[in-house]
């Protein structure tokens, strides 16, 4: 003898109104204490249309990111933004490999720059960043290195 069980009209309605408040406490929660918590509105983080200004990567971000070189090798070698990284724009995926460790946890804007604003390179390697990581703001430099040397900024040499 099978028991009926009776359901009582709007049980479901307070089940589903409780999953609800569940998932926004935890989208809340993320917000705050998730070191790359989601976006969820227009910051200074977005308002730029992919390229910033050197002045505005003061402004926006203190100076605090990581930037990234997209020039040749001998050209890094002979000055670049001191602390920069150099990417291999051949072969962005190996250097995404290779640096692994030290980007799952980066947490600041990134800043990518060529030898000149016309250079394809670094929006190219900000694209992939973008497609294929969690890094974010991923930014291309206005002007390129030429805006980092006409600013009158240190470099610094790689031996």
């Amino acid at each position: 003898m099978a028991v009926e069980k009776k359901v009582r009209p709007g049980s479901c309605l307070v089940q589903a109104c409780g999953l609800v408040l569940c998932a926004v406490a935890l989208g809340f929660a993320t917000k705050w204490l998730h070191p790359r918590s989601p976006a969820w509105s227009i910051d200074a983080g977005s308002a730029f249309n992919e390229r910033i200004a050197l002045a505005e990567v003061d402004e926006w971000f203190g100076g605090e990111v990581l930037w990234l070189d997209v020039r040749s090798p001998a050209a890094f070698a002979s000055g670049h933004v001191p602390g920069a990284l150099r990417v291999d724009v051949g072969d962005p995926a190996g250097w995404l490999y290779e640096n692994f460790d030290a980007l799952v946890t980066e947490t600041r804007p990134v800043v990518v720059y060529g030898i000149s604003p016309e250079a394809g390179a670094a929006k190219r390697v900000a694209d992939y960043l973008r497609a294929n990581t969690k890094l974010s703001p991923v930014v291309v430099l206005r002007g390129g290195w030429s805006a980092w040397l006409e600013a009158g900024h240190r470099t610094q040499v790689s031996r």
